[in-house]
């Protein structure tokens, strides 16, 4: 009764709808190639397409920073909204990768999509499912950087095998209905192969569990959980690696330009950091990959800002995976023509190569001794 009360008094306001709104809304129509079978629905989608203007602009009025604009969900309600958000908070163990070295990052822009270490933005569709897709998206850029890939030769890993088999004990995440980055990590540290998109499609829906294309060991051996809160450790840790966040997206959906700030963090939503630029003049934000298609906010991308009133939560569940030999603690730097002599610095990056120019004054057995004591970033 409650429901058709409510579509009703949407239906009222429709009568109300001047010839602007209904023109734009047609325009709408024309240009998501959206659909009614009735009347009734045309003029129940139009109230909706009314109510959500009104939030448009009052978002445009809030945060003069960023731009908010009609786009696919315009004719959304705000339930068929919040069912997109999938993440769900749990409490999260503590990890024995957890080690940094500087508590701050070191540069003033990173952005591993034009280092071209992110595969392209995808769609998770009407499926709660955000915690696979930026649990993949991570796995497939840390895979990359490990396995010294980038741009079209980076693996493209399958979200639905997250969505069928990363659920029920000893996991918890619920497919569609809600899941946990870190589940899909702890998958992979416990050996189990992952299968290819091509392989394992994704079909905005659950299904039964079918690991018998999946073939790619991914060589995890565990995860980084940032300590929460901390934006300089985020910081420092999006300057090593794409991070999977989690952020309160409910004022997310009409997003198309601009610094992003909402003052909410109720953690609903997961997505990707993929760098950040920090400039006190024109502002400083992380820059976020969501799973809601290129044609949503800045080609599927959002910028949000560090400022810890207003950044909708990013800094408090923050994770990645670990790979042998390329961010595990007991790895030393490989014995290799590129590995610098005994009384040069030594610092071990992606690719298992010693990086020269990372000074931290360490001479290789000193690089060796700190790295087999756990100090993040060095040697691996």
């Amino acid at each position: 009764i409650a429901a058709l009360a409510a579509i009703a008094g949407l239906y009222m306001m429709t009568q109300q709808a001047d010839s602007s709104v209904e023109t734009q809304f047609q325009e709408f129509i024309s240009t998501y190639r959206k659909s009614y079978l009735s009347a009734e629905t045309y003029n129940f989608r139009l109230g909706v397409f009314q109510q959500n203007l009104g939030e448009i602009a009052a978002m445009n009025a809030a945060n003069p920073d960023a731009t908010y604009a009609v786009n696919e969900f315009a004719d959304w309600t705000v339930d068929e909204r919040t069912a997109l958000l999938g993440f769900k908070p749990k409490k999260v163990a503590s990890s024995k990768h957890h080690r940094f070295t500087l508590g701050h990052p070191t540069k003033k822009d990173m952005n591993w999509v034009e280092d071209h270490e992110t595969t392209p933005v995808k769609d998770q569709k009407s499926c709660g499912s955000c915690w696979a897709f930026s649990a993949t998206e991570t796995l497939e850029s840390t895979y990359a950087l490990w396995k010294g890939l980038e741009g079209d030769a980076m693996v493209k890993f399958s979200e639905q095998q997250s969505v069928d088999c990363v659920r029920g004990s000893p996991y918890g995440s619920e497919g569609c209905n809600g899941g946990w980055m870190d589940d899909v990590f702890d998958y992979a540290a416990a050996g189990n192969k992952f299968c290819t998109e091509a392989d394992y499609p994704y079909t905005a829906r659950d299904g039964k569990c079918d690991t018998s294309k999946c073939t790619i060991d991914v060589g995890v051996t565990g995860r980084v959980n940032i300590p929460e809160d901390d934006m300089d450790r985020l910081l420092e840790a999006i300057e090593t690696t794409p991070v999977a966040v989690a952020v309160d997206a409910n004022s997310f959906f009409f997003y198309a330009g601009g610094v992003h700030k909402c003052t909410s963090k109720n953690l609903n939503h997961g997505v990707q950091a993929d760098g950040f630029h920090i400039d006190s003049t024109d502002g400083d934000y992380i820059l976020v990959r969501n799973s809601w298609g290129p044609r949503w906010g800045a080609d599927g991308f959002i910028k949000i800002t560090t400022d810890g009133s207003g950044d909708c939560g990013i800094a408090l569940a923050a994770s990645y995976p670990t790979h042998e030999g390329l961010n595990d603690d007991n790895k030393k730097c490989p014995d290799s023509d590129d590995e610098p002599d005994k009384d040069k610095n030594c610092m071990c990056t992606y690719g298992k190569k010693c990086d020269k120019t990372k000074a931290h004054g360490k001479d290789k057995d000193g690089c060796d001794d700190e790295a087999a004591g756990g100090e993040f970033g060095l040697c691996g």
